[in-house]
Formats: C-alpha cells, sequence, structure tokens
C-alpha cells in the first residue's frame, strides 16, 4: 500500500501489519510521523531494497529464521591491514552472507571479498563490527552487504 507524504505530495511505500479494516483504494496521508497512518499499520522499509538501516527481507535461513540485510559503506583506509568498522549489529544469530564492492580511486569497480595475484581484500563479521583485511593499501569507497539472522527471532 502507498501512503502520500503531506509535505513532499510523495507517496511511501507502507505495510500492513495487521489486517487491513479499511476499504480496497483508500488513500492515505502521511505527514512522516505515523500519526495519520490507522492503528496496527507502520512504515517499513521494502524487504526487496538495499538500505544502510537493518531491513528484514522476505526470505528465510535452512532454520526457519528470517534473514535480515544491512549495506554498510565507508572509505577505505588506503593503508595494509585490518580495517574495522562498527556495523551497528546487534543479536545477530548467524551471518550467512558478507559481499560488497569496492571503488578504488582508479574507478574500477571490484567485487569483494577480491583476490588477484598475491592481493587481496578479506571480509570478517564479529558483530557489531565488521572487518575488512586490505594486503595492500587501497583508498577507495566500498559498499558491504551482511545478510544474518537475529537471535531475537
Amino acid at each position: 500500500m502507498k501512503a502520500k507524504d503531506k509535505t513532499t505530495g510523495q507517496f511511501k511505500k507502507v505495510y500492513v501489519k495487521a489486517m487491513d479494516a479499511l476499504p480496497v483504494g483508500t488513500e492515505l496521508d502521511f505527514d512522516g510521523s505515523l500519526a495519520d497512518l490507522p492503528e496496527g499499520w507502520v512504515e517499513v522499509p521494502n524487504p526487496e531494497e538495499y538500505l544502510p538501516t537493518e531491513v528484514k527481507t522476505n526470505k528465510t535461513w535452512i532454520d526457519g529464521k528470517p534473514i535480515y540485510r544491512k549495506v554498510i559503506a565507508g572509505t577505505a583506509p588506503g593503508t595494509s591491514g585490518w580495517y574495522s568498522v562498527n556495523a551497528g549489529l546487534s543479536n545477530v544469530s548467524e551471518v550467512i552472507n558478507i559481499y560488497g564492492s569496492l571503488s578504488p580511486e582508479t574507478g574500477r569497480w571490484l567485487a569483494l571479498p577480491y583476490s588477484e595475484s598475491g592481493y587481496a581484500i578479506a571480509l570478517d563479521c564479529t558483530p557489531p563490527n565488521l572487518e575488512i583485511n586490505f594486503q595492500y593499501g587501497m583508498p577507495g569507497s566500498f559498499k558491504i552487504i551482511l545478510e544474518y539472522t537475529k537471535t531475537t527471532d
């Protein structure tokens, strides 16, 4: 369902968390505070989007737990060694996947983790941190996607 933001006139996606009691085609005015949404409704991220905030996807892991996703963006230090980023992860039960990309200052995109002729970039996650090991220094920007389950589910 979509709700119209009163200030911008733009429509935002709103997902039903409880049974829908509104007639089909109902349009809601939305001021960004959730105050105008019916009781039991919440604005949540689209489970298909890649965002810097935690998103509960529509996927489940082999143990039946829901899979969450979070994108961590940052700047590579340009020096070799382990680089730690506070990913803000909490209640992580199992990290399922860590992958991403690095755009060095050369403008060439590298898929992460990366290995080529003795040069490597490794990814490791020990919540709440994401660790990146640059075997050789390489400045640039990175985006890492973490997929995981939580102990709270």
